[in-house]
């Protein structure tokens, strides 16, 4: 991906799309845990100082954990799901 305060060259933007593309495009269960899952880290990286605090909270309870309970699902349920669509998305590139 590009640097920081760089433009996005042309093959970060198509892959970004073909990203999107295939999100949307996943079944309606895998589509809400997989986006749940990534708001979840991203919110915990976000209200992070440093990456020592951001380690500390995901420790607590991880985004998988919380998946699972918001969506009534197992841990390794939620932990198969991400897998999967991650599995697809990086073989996109």
């Amino acid at each position: 991906m590009s640097r920081v305060n760089e433009e996005p060259d042309f093959e970060d933007l198509v892959y970004e799309l073909e990203r999107q593309n295939y999100i949307r495009k996943l079944p309606n269960q895998e589509r809400e845990v997989y986006e749940y899952v990534v708001s979840i880290d991203v919110k915990t990286a976000k209200e992070s100082s440093d990456l020592a605090e951001y380690l500390r909270k995901s420790e607590e309870k991880t985004p998988i954990e919380k998946a699972a309970e918001h969506f009534n699902l197992n841990p390794f349920q939620v932990r198969d799901i991400v897998r999967n669509v991650q599995d697809k998305l990086f073989g996109i590139r």
